[in-house]
């Protein structure tokens, strides 16, 4: 156990688990054959649906705490992020803000607890279509080890903020573009520099939970990243266990979030 959250040592213990024996089916296609030990705490994003139809009961959902941050919450709480709405004594009034593509299902990882990706690395990600920008240059992604959801790195670079790859990348602050987007730009210098995704360590207000990137060859603006979807470039995006599996996506999923179909 770490922080609550069971670990298995074996193909055999997962299988005896049912409950987290028919998650990770649901999850990933398949029980794993191999990545043994695993944690279910590195699991950072959780498919809520799943984890209740399991009939799992490691961790109470908790959703009326404020905003995530890493002085509202205690490693490994298992909770509801949904920054449309303004709770008492947060500090932080967002309840008329577009902000969606914040929501979700995680475990608590408190402050620096993420290593940044290499050149060429698969990493579980989410992305809603449209994020906050509309994303017509660039695809913005979350850091989200357990979504079942895979992108692969390609040729990447990490800075601390976004002002700093504007300017690196671009020539200029952020604040210094007039026409267009600050993100867009961002994400279109980037793919001039020959970068496949940017990685930040800071994100606004909200560094200590989320950590972005940027995938500079696909559109933000679609859920699969492409206006086709259907079954996306196996050298950037995968599904499965360990990344094991085609991704064939649906753009009309409800929610507009990026999504692999399994029949």
């Amino acid at each position: 156990m770490q922080h609550g959250w069971p670990r298995f040592d074996t193909r055999a213990e997962l299988e005896d688990s049912e409950g987290w024996r028919d998650y990770f089916i649901d999850v990933y296609g398949e029980v794993p054959a191999a990545g043994y030990p695993i944690c279910t705490f590195d699991l950072w994003r959780v498919n809520g649906t799943a984890y209740s139809e399991g009939g799992i009961t490691a961790h109470q959902l908790i959703i009326d705490q404020p905003q995530p941050g890493m002085y509202f919450w205690t490693e490994g709480d298992y909770l509801e992020w949904n920054l449309n709405e303004e709770w008492e004594g947060s500090g932080f009034d967002l309840s008329g803000a577009d902000m969606d593509w914040y929501s979700g299902v995680w475990i608590f990882h408190s402050y620096r607890k993420r290593a940044y990706a290499d050149d060429n690395t698969w990493v579980e990600v989410t992305h809603t279509a449209g994020g906050a920008t509309g994303e017509s240059t660039g695809m913005w992604l979350f850091y989200a080890p357990g979504s079942g959801i895979w992108f692969n790195t390609g040729k990447t670079r990490v800075f601390s903020t976004h002002e700093l790859a504007s300017y690196e990348l671009c020539g200029h602050n952020c604040s210094t573009f007039i026409d267009g987007s600050c993100d867009d730009k961002i994400a279109q210098c980037g793919r001039d520099h020959g970068l496949d995704s940017i990685q930040f360590e800071f994100t606004m207000a909200y560094s200590d939970v989320y950590y972005e990137m940027i995938a500079t060859q696909f559109v933000g603006a679609y859920a699969c990243g492409t206006e086709d979807g259907g079954n996306l470039s196996l050298s950037s995006w995968r599904s499965g266990w360990q990344a094991s599996q085609a991704c064939n996506c649906d753009n009309d999923v409800e929610g507009g979030r990026l999504n692999c179909q399994r029949d």
